[in-house]
């Protein structure tokens, strides 16, 4: 692949921003990497989720690769955004969650290793909110064809969530190591623990699960589109065994984030919605992976693959 001079030499700066969010009732706070001076003309965009108990400042290594590819001139320049979510909700799996404990107990307590908190509008705070408030400070807000979802991990599976269920926003999505389980999340899944997906009292609530992040049930559900979603999946060929705890023979209940790529790829590939491509690399769930996948991915989707 050749590179396009006329996209290289560019310098790219890293914009920490703080935004208020009615919805939440406090600030908010996101990481935007954009051209420095003025583009030559309206950039598309990409908002990037980060993973369970990860942050944004997190994602620096996987902005950086995004950066270099950019400026060297082998991806085209987009404008990347990645939302910090708030303390206590990092394993919030980026939705509007119902878990309400009744009994007194801490505003965030340990459940399973990972942090619980009662449930908060995070979806429709980012999406009303932070969204808009963003990106009208770097200009013209794109529309939907210009505007990709992205995420890793648990941040993948909310961004296919949205991919799906917003199409009015989203128009493509990278997913990187997405944690898309189909029918159930892994036993160790902070899904399970959070009270992302919980009702009430109750911590992990399937039907809720089921009714959010369960994709098979949310392509059911959408509309038709009047364009065809462009996925681009990365996923690394050495993911940790996962057990939904199913019963059945252990490859029915295996969970592993490699098999659920796959699994998702084949479904949408049914679908004359939705163009799916899929990259199996070497690798485990680690940064390594993200960092060449999210140049990968975007040339993909650009039609400029880079071959090794």
């Amino acid at each position: 692949m050749t590179r396009d001079p006329d996209r290289a030499g560019r310098d790219w700066l890293l914009h920490d921003l703080v935004i208020d969010s009615p919805v939440l009732g406090q600030s908010w706070r996101v990481l935007v990497q954009a051209p420095s001076g003025s583009p030559p003309h309206r950039l598309p965009w990409i908002w990037l989720l980060h993973g369970s108990t990860a942050s944004a400042d997190e994602v620096g290594p996987v902005l950086t690769a995004a950066a270099e590819a950019m400026s060297s001139g082998d991806i085209a320049p987009m404008i990347i955004a990645v939302p910090d979510a708030p303390e206590g909700y990092r394993s919030s799996w980026w939705v509007d969650s119902s878990y309400a404990p009744s009994e007194p107990q801490p505003q965030s307590h340990v459940v399973g290793g990972f942090i619980a908190s009662p449930g908060r509008p995070l979806e429709r705070a980012l999406l009303e909110d932070l969204l808009p408030a963003a990106e009208t400070r770097f200009g013209p807000r794109p529309g939907a064809a210009q505007r990709t979802i992205g995420g890793i991990s648990m941040g993948g599976a909310a961004a296919l969530r949205w991919l799906i269920v917003r199409p009015d926003l989203f128009g493509s999505a990278v997913l990187l190591s997405p944690a898309a389980y189909d029918p159930w999340p892994s036993l160790d899944s902070s899904a399970r623990a959070t009270g992302a997906f919980g009702v009430g009292d109750t911590i992990f609530e399937p039907s809720r699960f089921r009714e959010l992040m369960h994709y098979p049930t949310l392509l059911a559900d959408r509309p038709a589109a009047p364009t065809t979603a462009r996925v681009v999946i990365i996923v690394g060929d050495e993911e940790p065994m996962q057990s939904s705890g199913v019963a059945g023979d252990d490859l029915a209940s295996r969970c592993d984030l490699d098999l659920a790529a796959a699994r998702l790829h084949a479904r949408l590939k049914e679908r004359p919605d939705f163009h799916s491509s899929l990259r199996v690399v070497a690798g485990d769930h680690d940064w390594p992976v993200w960092q060449r996948g999210i140049v990968t991915a975007l040339g993909i989707l650009a039609g400029r693959e880079l071959v090794a």
